[in-house]
């Protein structure tokens, strides 16, 4: 009987959730944001990396990307995750926003995503490093 029993066990064990060893959700400060800018001819403008201050941070939950600066809200907004990618969900699908997630561990996030345009053809690669 323990024979026929063992194997139903073993395939439960493996069969179980295991917690994610660098849970996403939790606040993150930003230590670090390069930021490649180039114009419509894919021409470099600046090329430039800023230290994060104690009041840049983000806020996740398992649903809600908060983005904070100087501790002041600047966006939230609902996100779903397929694997590395982040999807924040605007109201108009449009304007929806994604996030790469290049680095996740305990105390290390890097996000890579691009800023949306302010001057018409320009765009801007951001890098963003966080700890906690």
């Amino acid at each position: 009987m323990w024979l026929l029993l063992f194997p139903v066990l073993a395939l439960a064990g493996c069969s179980s959730k295991k917690d994610d060893p660098a849970p996403l959700p939790g606040r993150w400060t930003l230590s670090t944001m390069h930021v490649v800018e180039k114009d419509a001819n894919g021409q470099l403008l600046q090329d430039y990396t800023l230290t994060g201050k104690s009041g840049d941070y983000l806020l996740l939950t398992d649903v809600l990307f908060q983005e904070y600066s100087n501790s002041q809200l600047n966006f939230e907004m609902p996100y779903t995750r397929a694997v590395n990618i982040l999807t924040l969900k605007a109201l108009v699908e449009h304007l929806n926003q994604t996030r790469e997630i290049r680095e996740l561990s305990a105390s290390k996030l890097v996000l890579s995503y691009d800023r949306a345009a302010i001057v018409q053809g320009q765009s801007a690669k951001i890098e963003a490093t966080y700890t906690r």
